[in-house]
């Protein structure tokens, strides 16, 4: 027996012959050999049904060493490996736990929100730990706020398997180009009637033809139905002349619908991932047109008025905005471009009939930003300007401000013709400003909102 402690940095001292040297090596690469067969060989893969259900890469299941965390910013060490796409994620629990999870943009609210829905199996969370394979060269590093340190070469994985997720049963999560599938692999001797799939968290489940819809908060998601095939002892693919369906056993257990195959093969369950349903194009747009000219054109702020007119304003460095008819001219406000680049104002009846389109600039550049409209149709605009000769005008008994800084916003109210001006004064300090909103209340008083871009002294070393 060697004694360890006659290992000297790496080299054996000189009472071992270099006969017990070579003796150790090969001992040593014979252990490395036998475990690497063993495990690829303890678990059993099934092969695919054609070339294109081969894993990607694209598709990994990245492991968890502390870099996930909830929405109260608490670590999830439950969470052993997830992936992320751009449909609906997954988070495998070290218990069996699927976590399925979405976004949705809210337009209304201007908020992202989340939503999850968890799958078990019937009898709750197995204690079978994951097991991964086929691991990425790549890795990835995070540096978080609870991790200030980093949690480093956290590597993707090719499939992740739950062995004996049922009696004889594998459940196994890969991929293919398409996106995540779960594979149900029901070995000789197990029965394909004891996977039942428990979901938590939905507000209900709708079997279909094609899918199970999982509905959660006025969002859905489908889980396609699956497909399966027979694998015999020698490999051979045998497809099935029958479709395992869902069936809802109750209101939130469902199993497969499972046809005559031979029990002495492997019996193998394919299963997509839920997608999000795409929803058809609905075409309801009344009109819409462009708005432009030679040269680049930015529309920032819309509003509409009481007789339902669409009011557009924006930025251009347009000469010939807008090559509509009527285009700027007489009767408007500004009917040329005064400057390098203007804000720009077009209004339109709710026919698409262009009313009128003016400038307002001067000879340096100026942005058009938001926009309202009040009561009585006339028109606010904000936005900022360089420009330190922009026609300024005030109401009787009322003071203009003058420009004052390197950029100062300016604050506009127009006639609803968009012939001239009821007033226009600049706002802003020395340094720069820029125009974020506008509005205005019942009374029509005028509420603005400014960014100052502000100084910072550097600290002295």
């Amino acid at each position: 027996m060697i004694n360890l402690s006659s290992i000297q940095t790496g080299i054996f001292k000189q009472e071992y012959s270099n006969r017990n040297i070579q003796l150790l090596k090969m001992y040593l690469s014979f252990i490395l050999i036998f475990s690497s067969f063993i495990a690829k060989t303890q678990y059993y893969i099934p092969p695919e049904l054609n070339e294109t259900e081969k894993p990607s890469k694209s598709h990994y299941f990245y492991q968890n060493k502390g870099q996930l965390t909830d929405f109260n910013s608490v670590v999830r060490n439950d969470i052993s490996y997830y992936n992320i796409n751009n449909s609906v994620n997954l988070a495998l629990s070290v218990k069996g736990r699927v976590s399925y999870t979405w976004n949705v943009e809210d337009l209304q609210e201007e908020e992202l929100k989340s939503f999850r829905i968890d799958m078990f199996r019937n009898n709750n969370e197995t204690g079978v730990q994951p097991v991964a394979l086929g691991k990425s060269k790549n890795y990835l590093n995070f540096f978080y706020p609870h991790c200030p340190n980093g949690v480093t070469d956290v590597r993707g994985f090719e499939r992740i398997i739950y062995p004996d997720y049922y009696n004889e049963i594998d459940y196994h999560l890969t991929s293919n180009q398409a996106g995540i599938k779960h594979m149900y692999v029901v070995k000789p001797g197990g029965n394909p009637n004891d996977i039942e799939l428990r979901f938590k968290g939905q507000d209900s489940l709708v079997n279909t033809i094609n899918n199970l819809e999982m509905y959660l908060d006025g969002e859905t998601i489908l889980l396609p139905n699956a497909i399966a095939y027979e694998v015999t002892s020698s490999g051979q693919i045998i497809p099935s002349n029958w479709s395992p369906n869902f069936t809802l056993i109750n209101s939130d257990v469902i199993q497969f619908n499972v046809g005559n195959y031979n029990t002495n093969n492997t019996l193998v369950l394919v299963q997509s991932s839920p997608v999000i349903p795409t929803a058809p194009p609905v075409n309801n747009n009344a009109w819409s047109t462009y708005i432009g000219g030679n040269n680049s054109d930015v529309t920032n702020g819309v509003d509409s008025d009481a007789n339902e007119n669409i009011v557009v304003v924006g930025t251009t460095r347009s000469i010939n905005l807008n090559s509509f008819q009527p285009s700027p001219g007489s009767g408007v406000f500004q009917s040329t471009l005064a400057g390098l680049q203007d804000a720009y104002v077009v209004k339109f009846d709710n026919t698409d009939n262009e009313l009128w389109a003016t400038y307002i600039g001067g000879t340096d550049d100026d942005n058009g930003e938001k926009i309202v409209i009040d009561n009585n149709n006339d028109i606010f605009i904000i936005g900022d300007t360089k420009s330190t000769n922009l026609p300024t005008k005030c109401p009787t008994g009322a003071t203009c401000n003058n420009y004052s800084g390197q950029q100062d916003v300016f604050i506009v109210k127009l006639k609803s013709d968009g012939s001239d001006t009821e007033w226009l004064t600049y706002y802003g300090g020395s340094l720069n400003e820029n125009a974020v909103d506008i509005d205005i209340n019942p009374s029509d008083d005028v509420y603005y909102s400014i960014q100052y871009l502000q100084y910072q002294l550097p600290n002295q070393k």
